[in-house]
């Protein structure tokens, strides 16, 4: 491939192990690596940008941050705005009603705040991937951030916002067709599945990481061919089939992998450090 401009990765899982929650120092160097040899390197995160830890966020080799899976895309600095997009509070308030019966858990994040039901961590470690992955500690270190309240319903409406993203579990995976299908009719939205298949992750039609990461690339001028992004879960699914190098992790969901350029070495083993140090110079 070409001489790599710009460099895009996924936090959770990706480049951030989900149980030391933290990235490795072998792929915090190969970063910095590839920031010194002259490339961008693009956060491109589903969490909002209150959620990305400032080590992180402001890390010597972060040029771009893409969070919320899309909805926001701006420069490190905050001095550059690309995108900003958030679902209406009233197409909010209809995904609420319409999968009322579904039994669905919430978790929402706005700008400047996200929140988590009080039922999100219980049906998280319900799913088989991720007590196979992950702690219970873990469970509630990845979602510290998420302020627990009783209800997102109530909260959404008495913020009276716009949220940026819904992350939605429901009790079993079989229940995630109805509920796309009933969202599907509602219009306005980009609906991603997450790992299991029982959680869905909704944000406004035209939002993803993929177009999110194309803005980047588009805004500074680079061939797609000297682009990489790397990634693990439903809402990477995007950063496939732009014409830059999407990369899988090993631990990525099995339609991610079937869907990606190539697949890397696992979190584990520092895959995306390994994919680099492979390719950097080439």
């Amino acid at each position: 491939m070409h001489k790599l401009e710009l460099v895009g990765f996924d936090l959770d899982g990706t480049v951030i192990h989900p149980l030391t929650r933290r990235i490795s120092p072998r792929v915090h160097a190969a970063l910095q690596a590839a920031h010194d040899a002259g490339a961008a390197c693009c956060i491109v995160s589903g969490r909002p940008l209150t959620m990305i830890e400032p080590e992180v966020a402001h890390a010597p080799w972060s040029d771009w941050i893409i969070s919320s899976s899309g909805s926001l895309v701006r420069s490190e600095d905050g001095s550059t705005v690309l995108q900003r997009l958030s679902m209406s509070y009233e197409l909010a308030c209809s995904v609420i009603r319409e999968l009322a019966d579904l039994d669905p858990v919430y978790y929402i994040t706005f700008e400047d705040a996200a929140y988590k039901e009080a039922g999100v961590i219980g049906r998280l470690r319900q799913r088989d991937d991720l007590a196979r992955d992950w702690d219970k500690d873990a469970l509630e270190t990845s979602l510290v951030a998420f302020q627990t309240i009783e209800s997102v319903p109530a909260e959404l409406e008495r913020r009276h916002e716009n949220p940026l993203k819904f992350n939605i579990i429901f009790p079993e995976p079989g229940i995630v067709e109805e509920a796309i299908r009933r969202l599907e009719q509602l219009g306005g939205l980009d609906i991603a599945r997450m790992i299991d298949n029982s959680e869905l992750e909704l944000v406004a039609q035209g939002v993803d990481k993929g177009d999110a990461f194309d803005l980047v690339r588009e805004h500074l001028g680079i061939d797609p061919a000297a682009c990489v992004a790397f990634g693990d879960g439903g809402n990477d699914l995007p950063l496939a089939g732009h014409g830059f190098t999407f990369v899988a992790m090993g631990n990525a969901v099995d339609y991610v992998k079937e869907a990606a350029d190539e697949v890397c070495g696992h979190v584990d083993d520092d895959g995306v450090a390994t994919w680099l140090e492979a390719h950097l110079g080439q």
